[in-house]
């Protein structure tokens, strides 16, 4: 008996597994593309806090200008040295949520933006170039609003953030990202930009 040339053996299996596929293709598209966009930025936003600390710290990490950007070669004994910084600063300040939002450096008790500065000094004094780092205010995926620093290196953007003691991809961490913020030419003024 002849077989049905309409629909040889195995047919549907591979009509299955192409379909699989092509869920597949297009469910990772699209979650690749929620992750990359994940660091979008949506507006620009300058603290008053952050002038205000500035005018009484102005030889801060945060306020002393950098003289360019740069981009931070990414080595194991630069990667080792913002792990252990992050979570030193993590592990050394104790969260607290400020009534009045004031920046300080080196607290016992703080919020997000205390954990950013004072990580910033650290990597200062351990000569990472401060043109590698920004400021990150950003909304958390319950739609806080957050702080965090960036640097930008040459395995791409990082943050060291007070809710994670692991360094991570900017664009995995889950925040959406409202605005940069980089130290400005004289203490306290800003380079607020929508991409760092």
């Amino acid at each position: 008996m002849p077989r049905d040339s309409r629909n040889p053996p195995g047919t549907s299996i591979a009509i299955v597994v192409a379909l699989a596929l092509i869920v597949y293709t297009i469910a990772a598209i699209v979650f690749l593309s929620s992750a990359a966009n994940a660091a979008t930025v949506i507006t620009v936003y300058d603290p008053k806090p952050y002038r205000a600390f500035c005018r009484t710290h102005p030889h801060a990490a945060a306020c002393e200008y950098a003289p360019k950007q740069t981009t931070l070669e990414l080595t194991d004994d630069v990667f080792d040295i913002l792990r252990d910084v992050s979570s030193d600063v993590n592990w050394e300040i104790r969260p607290r949520r400020e009534v009045r939002d004031v920046w300080s450096l080196r607290p016992t008790y703080g919020d997000c933006d205390d954990y950013v500065v004072t990580k910033l000094e650290r990597l200062r004094d351990r000569g990472l170039p401060m043109g590698a780092f920004a400021i990150a205010h950003v909304k958390t995926r319950a739609g806080e609003n957050h702080a965090v620093l960036v640097v930008r290196t040459t395995e791409g953007v990082f943050s060291l953030d007070n809710l994670t003691d692991s360094i991570k991809s900017l664009a995995w961490s889950g925040h959406t990202v409202v605005s940069y913020m980089r130290p400005g030419r004289t203490p306290g003024s800003i380079l607020t930009s929508r991409q760092f």
